[in-house]
């Protein structure tokens, strides 16, 4: 298993169910501590576990809700303790029943790691560098060459694991065997982010827990998350898109969240005392590399988590899919097995089936990051126009109908595909609100202005 973050752990841990020896190669030095790693530059970045991620991971660790519970990870309602203001407006504040534990991702890793290394015949073998796959004289691979320290060696195995993320050298070990360059798809919206961890204020009441400001396309490309996470902490992470990254120095990451569609964040951010430097981070493409689509695949070598596919992390995506990439190996597996010990097979029918895990996520980040311009990488075609025009609709129908919204909520967080969005349920509420806006404003005679409005004059519709 090469790389020890949490696609590695994700995979390793379902290795323990099919395989005696399971051995994690990671670069780092690993400490049981939620000390923060040089193989995961973004760690300090707000990270947001999607509903699907957090079912599969409380499937294969289940003594991880009571981790939860002790560390006092705050767990929250997506509406009712959440403030969340896209381009349209705010959206609607109830008990949803969707929730997510919030935590740093520094803490989640090191809980996941604790539980792998408890799983019978896993092993980490920490400052332990992959340098290249060994292969037999069939081209099959059935090892690894490693570094630890001044020391080289050659690790056997029945079966081997790239999930070293972004940095993985796959494509190099591939073509010096003699299997062909995949090719790649890359689409960058230019975004960055700035984060800056704070102390959470015991004296300060609000009716939210957490607040998330998106953008607005193409007017306004800030955003802004403030989340709760665990040891008292609040993180406050700024992006900006389309090369409109945010300051790393006071003045400037402060006026930025000025410039939010939505002030909550920039007036609580001024009432907060800062605990960190602010940690900028930029490298936030989207990039799929086509292993699948190679004509030829070598048996016992599989490559999988952001080696494979990697999104754009404003929209959440990474662990989740990884972990759905997990059970995906485990599925595939078990349907191997029943064919007998030989794993003749396994890695090219695992690998073609893969796109199947993040396809979705794939179609979801790359789609609004097409709302802009600059995005290199491509241009949207008409069905991605058509669907930024659809989605538009929804986020207007969205505060008012709890049905539009869940349904929302359910394709963000890979609860269901994209074609969820358009159910006979949604479109229905959908057309009647556009009915309601042209009868608005061509039927009915104009309403005088009153003279004090009320704050919040939405109706939210309970369907």
């Amino acid at each position: 298993m090469i790389g020890g973050s949490v696609a590695g752990l994700l995979t390793a841990r379902v290795l323990s169910d099919h395989f005696e020896q399971v051995t994690v190669l990671d670069r780092d030095q690993i400490t049981d501590d939620t000390e923060y790693r040089n193989g995961v530059p973004q760690g300090r970045h707000l990270h947001v576990l999607l509903m699907r991620g957090r079912q599969i991971l409380d499937e294969l660790f289940p003594g991880l809700e009571s981790d939860y519970r002790a560390a006092n990870v705050p767990l929250m309602d997506l509406s009712h303790d959440l403030e969340l203001a896209l381009g349209a407006g705010e959206m609607p504040r109830y008990r949803c029943g969707y929730t997510v534990r919030s935590s740093s991702r520094a803490w989640l890793e090191s809980k996941i790691r604790k539980y792998v290394r408890q799983c019978r015949g896993v092993e980490v073998l920490a400052q332990t560098e992959a340098l290249a796959l060994y292969a037999n004289a069939e081209k099959a691979v059935s090892g690894v060459h490693v570094r630890h320290g001044n020391t080289r060696q050659t690790l056997y195995a029945d079966l081997i694991v790239d999930a070293s993320g972004r940095n993985s050298k796959s494509i190099e070990w591939l073509k010096a065997l003699g299997y062909g360059k995949p090719s790649i798809t890359t689409i960058n919206a230019y975004l960055g982010y700035a984060t800056r961890w704070y102390e959470r204020p015991r004296d300060v009441a609000h009716d939210w827990s957490a607040v998330l400001t998106g953008s607005r396309p193409t007017s306004n490309p800030r955003a802004g998350g403030l989340f709760p996470v665990e040891g008292d902490r609040w993180l406050l992470a700024l992006t900006g898109i389309a090369h409109a990254y945010p300051p790393t120095e006071e003045a400037g990451f402060l006026e930025f969240a000025r410039q939010l569609i939505r002030p909550t964040i920039y007036e609580t951010l001024k009432t907060l005392t800062p605990i960190s430097p602010i940690y900028g981070y930029r490298r936030t493409e989207n990039r799929w590399v086509h292993f699948e689509q190679l004509k030829r695949w070598p048996d016992g070598f599989l490559v999988s988590g952001d080696a494979a596919c990697c999104f754009n992390p404003f929209y959440g995506q990474g662990m989740a899919v990884s972990a759905v990439e997990a059970m995906l190996l485990d599925e595939t597996l078990r349907a191997h097995r029943g064919q007998g010990p030989d794993l003749r097979g396994l890695a090219p029918r695992f690998q073609r089936a893969l796109p199947n895990a993040f396809r979705s996520a794939w179609l979801l980040a790359t789609g609004e990051d097409f709302r802009w311009p600059t995005t290199d990488g491509g241009k949207p075609d008409r069905s991605t126009r058509f669907a930024h025009w659809y989605v538009d609709q929804l986020f207007e129908v969205m505060p008012r109908s709890t049905l539009a919204f869940e349904a929302f909520l359910s394709v963000q967080h890979l609860l269901a595909p994209p074609t969820a969005l358009f159910h006979p349920s949604v479109i229905a509420r959908l057309l009647a609100h556009k009915a309601r806006k042209f009868v608005d404003a061509h039927l009915l005679p104009p309403v005088p202005t009153p003279v004090a409005q009320p704050t919040n004059a939405a109706v939210l519709v309970r369907d």
